[in-house]
């Protein structure tokens, strides 16, 4: 467990250097509309995963995305069957 959330950690410090590097670039060479857009996500709870958004009109949009964690509990409960 603690490797996982030194992993998570890790990807959440790596993810924000990126977007400070990109945000630091020249702000008029950044087009005014992106219909297409990309995301990570890690999270302890929902593991890691992304998303995807369509902007198809001035204020509508379309989201999808998914996480993925994997969890496997080995030991036995005292007391349940």
């Amino acid at each position: 467990m603690i490797q996982r959330l030194k992993l998570l950690f890790l990807c959440s410090v790596v993810a924000a250097a990126g977007v400070a590097t990109l945000s630091a670039g020249e702000a008029s060479a950044m087009p005014e509309y992106r219909p297409v857009s990309l995301s990570l996500e890690a999270g302890i709870f929902t593991g890691l995963g992304g998303s995807v958004t369509w902007r198809f009109a001035n204020h509508l949009g379309v989201m999808g995305g998914a996480n993925y964690l994997e969890y496997s509990h080995t030991g036995d409960i005292k007391g349940v069957d």
